[in-house]
């Protein structure tokens, strides 16, 4: 099964206490489905694109033509059909004090990502195992993020550098990284409205979202609050800790195979000599 997540971020803007990042799972025809229902749903209102800050504080023309509970409404309809088309939603949370941890605690030979990459790195790390639980071992995912963001690089280099992970199993699950416009893919602008919303309920530290069970089930996930699966991950030290032993374990790995490679080099060097 080939899977796509349209993801957005909140949070880089240093006022926050955390970044969170995230957004929604979905096929292709599923994907395909929503997007002509969401543009449908904005063009009734005159709006080509939503953007939940802007939405909410009556940035644009189309926001202020509307009374509060008809944006109230409005937005119980773009997450009803949201829900209706799409599989599951994803929301992880870094706290600066984890990215902090980090920073102090990663070895001198791993790369420093930033925030933002280190959280795209980590939820990558938990989006596919947890598709997989859901269905099945062959799940292909592909991740689309917006076009233009400031540390959209260190996105592409940190998938990139997953692709080449010593983890056959994990990396064949691995589908394409890209990027696009937000106009052009509405699943960006769905992003952007859960994120915003786990972005103002971490920050208060409020449980909302189901945590991600290792045993957990899409019924399981659901919750009175909440009305379709909605994943969250709160990466803290002990997720830091981990993954920087991951990628230690990983460099030894390399370098073992590469000692290897080299003694049976030299092994038919020598009995070609003879």
């Amino acid at each position: 099964m080939l899977l796509s997540v349209r993801m957005d971020e909140a949070g880089t803007d240093g006022k926050s206490p955390c970044l969170t990042m995230g957004g929604f799972v979905g096929t292709i025809p599923d994907w395909n489905r929503f997007d002509i229902g969401w543009r449908k749903r904005l063009k009734r209102v005159g709006m080509d694109d939503f953007h939940a800050t802007e939405f909410w504080e009556n940035q644009t023309a189309a926001a202020r033509k509307l009374s509060s509970d008809e944006k109230r409404q409005f937005a119980r309809k773009l997450w009803e059909w949201q829900h209706r088309c799409l599989r599951f939603a994803i929301t992880s949370r870094l706290d600066n004090e984890a990215f902090e941890y980090y920073c102090t605690q990663r070895p001198a030979w791993l790369h420093r990502d930033s925030q933002f990459g280190l959280c795209f790195r980590l939820t990558v790390g938990i989006a596919i195992p947890q598709a997989a639980k859901f269905f099945g071992d062959n799940v292909r995912m592909n991740f689309l993020l917006e076009q233009g963001h400031k540390n959209i690089g260190d996105a592409a280099r940190i998938f990139s550098e997953i692709q080449s992970d010593t983890d056959v199993d994990f990396t064949r699950k691995l589908g394409t990284f890209s990027t696009g416009k937000r106009t052009t893919y509405p699943g960006l602008q769905a992003a952007d409205g859960i994120i915003s919303t786990a972005q103002r309920i971490e920050s208060k530290n409020k449980q909302v979202f189901s945590d991600v069970e290792p045993q957990a089930t899409l019924s399981e996930l659901s919750t009175e609050k909440i009305p379709a699966p909605v994943l969250r991950a709160h990466f803290g030290n002990d997720i830091i800790d981990r993954y920087i032993e991951g990628r230690a374990r990983e460099r030894q790995e390399k370098h073992d195979s590469w000692l290897t490679r080299k003694a049976a080099k030299t092994a038919s060097s020598v009995s070609s000599g003879e």
